[in-house]
C-alpha cells in the first residue's frame, strides 16, 4: 500500500522546480550501476508504483549514488514497504504487492532467497525478533504473523487493529500501530511469542514507531488529514504501557528516527525536532523551499546525519539528500519513484 494514498490529500504539482545552493550540483538520473557494497551506506527502498519496486544505495565513505543495486534479470513488483538488516551480510526486504519478504546479501545486491506464505496478504512491515523468528505486519488482513525465517513457516496470526502500518519490538512485547483508513487511534501490543493482545488508544492516526531502548516507546501520531490537527508525539511505558506524556504537532507528520536525544519526524514539507530527554516541545531543524513531499527518512548514530527522501508529486524520480545535524545540506541524488524506505548499513 502506498503511503501516499494515506499521506495527506492529494497534492497537485503544477511545476517543478529544484534549485539547489552554488556549492551543490543538480542530481544526476537514476541508472543501473555497478556497486560495491561493502562500505557503509544507505540503502533507499523505492516504492514504485506504477513502476517496479527498486533498491539504491549511497556510499557514505565515497558520497557516491548508485541506482539500481539489486542483482541482475530481479524484477519486483510494486509497493516495497520495509528494510530490515539481519545477521551476516543480510537484509531483508518486504515487498507488498509480490505478497513476499526477500533476504538479500547487502553486499553485493543479489536476492538469497525469497519468502512466500499463504498467511501474506499484503506484507507491509516486518520486526526480527531473533536469528529465525520475523513478525509480519499484514496490512490488508488486519493481522500480524510470527514467520519462521529457516523452515519457511507461518507459526501464527494475531488478529490487530486495522491496518497495521509501524511495528517495534522492546521488552518483550511488540508494539503495532493501526491507524486505520479512518483516523483510529489504535496501537496494539502483542506478545508474539504466546499470541496475547492488548489494545490502547492514543492520539488519531498513529503511524509510526521506535523506542528508547527497553524503557520507552516513541508513538507518532499523524492527526486528522482533512482538516490537519491532532498530530502528536506520544511516549510510552514500555513496562506499564502507561502514556507518560505527549508532545503536539503541527501538520501531518509521518516518519520519526532518534540519534541520542533528537527525534526527527518528517513533516511534509519540513523536518522537526524533539529532545527526548526533557519532551518539552517540537522545534524545526530542517527546511528546504525545495522540498515538496518528504516521504521517507533514516539518521546515522554515527556521523549524526540525516538521510531524507523527497517522493515530489508520487509519480517521478525523487530527491535523496544528506544533511548534517546542524540543517546543512551535504549531497543530494535522483533516487527511484517513491522512496519511502531508507536503512543504514554501518560497515
Amino acid at each position: 500500500m502506498n503511503k501516499a494514498i494515506t499521506a495527506i490529500s492529494t497534492i497537485i504539482i503544477i511545476g517543478v522546480c529544484i534549485e539547489f545552493i552554488a556549492c551543490q550540483s543538480n542530481p544526476a538520473s537514476p541508472v543501473t550501476t555497478t556497486a560495491t557494497l561493502n562500505a557503509p551506506g544507505v540503502f533507499i527502498l523505492n516504492q514504485g508504483s506504477p513502476s517496479p519496486t527498486t533498491l539504491d544505495y549511497y556510499d557514505i565513505t565515497a558520497n557516491s549514488y548508485h541506482s539500481n543495486v539489486i542483482g541482475p534479470g530481479a524484477s519486483l513488483a510494486t509497493d516495497g514497504n520495509d528494510l530490515q538488516f539481519g545477521g551476516g551480510d543480510t537484509m531483508y526486504m518486504v515487498v507488498e504487492n509480490a505478497n513476499s519478504i526477500y533476504a538479500v546479501a547487502d553486499n553485493t545486491g543479489g536476492i538469497i532467497t525469497t519468502y512466500t506464505s499463504s498467511s501474506f496478504n499484503s506484507p507491509y512491515k516486518m520486526w526480527l525478533l531473533n536469528d529465525s523468528l520475523a513478525a509480519v505486519a499484514e496490512y490488508n488482513d488486519n493481522k500480524v504473523t510470527t514467520y519462521n525465517l529457516r523452515s519457511q513457516q507461518a507459526i501464527r496470526d494475531v488478529v490487530v487493529g486495522d491496518n497495521p502500518q509501524a511495528i517495534v519490538y522492546t521488552n518483550g512485547n511488540l508494539y503495532v500501530a493501526c491507524p486505520g483508513e479512518s483516523g483510529e487511534k489504535r496501537l496494539d501490543v502483542i506478545n508474539p511469542f504466546t499470541g496475547n493482545d492488548i489494545y490502547m488508544n492514543i492520539g488519531v492516526n498513529p503511524v509510526a514507531l521506535t523506542a528508547l531502548g527497553d524503557s520507552v516507546v516513541l508513538a507518532l501520531c499523524g492527526g486528522a488529514y482533512t482538516s490537519p490537527s491532532g498530530a502528536a508525539l506520544y511516549f510510552i511505558s514500555a513496562s506499564t504501557g502507561a502514556v507518560l506524556t505527549s508532545i503536539s504537532l503541527t501538520g501531518n507528520p509521518t516518519e520519526l528516527s532518534v540519534d541520542g536525544n533528537n527525534c526527527y519526524i518528517l513533516n511534509g514539507t519540513n523536518v522537526l525536532k524533539v529532545n527526548v530527554a526533557t519532551r518539552i516541545a517540537a522545534d524545526t531543524t530542517i527546511v528546504n523551499a525545495s522540498f515538496q513531499a518528504l516521504y521517507g527518512m533514516t539518521v546515522d548514530t554515527a556521523n549524526h546525519h540525516i538521510y531524507l527522501a523527497d517522493a515530489l508529486n508520487y509519480t517521478q524520480n525523487g530527491i535523496f539528500y544528506e544533511y548534517d545535524e546542524s540543517g546543512n545540506m551535504l549531497h543530494s541524488a535522483t533516487c527511484g519513484v517513491n522512496p519511502g524506505t531508507l536503512a543504514v548499513r554501518y560497515k
